[in-house]
């Protein structure tokens, strides 16, 4: 599963080295996984270059059923785990990059209103988290800019403070438009 992780990563930095620094593992360890997953499957899944790691055709193809088996083995684990020690249980995602900043207090006040509910917390990515509540495979999704469904009722969560670093301007009204990035908000999903 470790190397079903990393392609998935992969798939959404775009880049080796950025989904070791995400994984907390070493940049060797990503081309290893990555190579013997295209070992396994029989084909190359990334163009990889200077600018970054581009999913193949074969890539693109193979990253439903990556995410299909990781789903299906987080499920499994969780309703083994849960079986007969609690009372209910809440599936609960977060986008990649919020798991450590957003969901440890957030999971620990959930804990104290469902003592004797299992709660089954994941790192996931966007387009997967709303698949995924959309089909009951998860109760709550907490990320950025998601695809929106009628059957998903939609939170505002919180707004996060970014805090402005450029090397060409010294205030904001100096930053040209065009070569800033705007960020998105946070929202947290539930299926209704």
């Amino acid at each position: 599963m470790d190397h079903i992780e990393t392609f998935l990563d992969i798939i959404e930095s775009r880049n080796f080295n950025r989904t070791a620094d995400r994984l907390n593992i070493t940049q060797s360890t990503v081309s290893s996984r990555i190579k013997s997953l295209e070992s396994a499957v029989g084909s190359e899944l990334f163009h990889r270059g200077r600018a970054g790691a581009e999913p193949t055709a074969a890539g693109r193809r193979f990253e439903a059923y990556a995410r299909a088996m990781l789903s299906t083995w987080s499920q499994a684990r969780h309703d083994v785990r849960a079986f007969n020690r609690f009372e209910g249980t809440l599936r609960v995602a977060a986008q990649v990059g919020m798991t450590r900043s957003v969901l440890p207090g957030w999971v620990e006040a959930l804990c104290q209103v469902l003592p004797k509910a299992s709660i089954h917390v994941e790192s996931d990515y966007s387009n997967q988290m709303v698949t995924d509540l959309s089909l009951g495979n998860l109760d709550i999704a907490v990320l950025y800019a998601p695809r929106y469904l009628p059957e998903i009722a939609y939170e505002h969560l919180m707004v996060e403070e970014y805090v402005m670093v450029s090397t060409v301007a010294r205030t904001l009204s100096e930053v040209n438009p065009d070569s800033y990035i705007r960020p998105g908000y946070t929202v947290v999903l539930e299926k209704t």
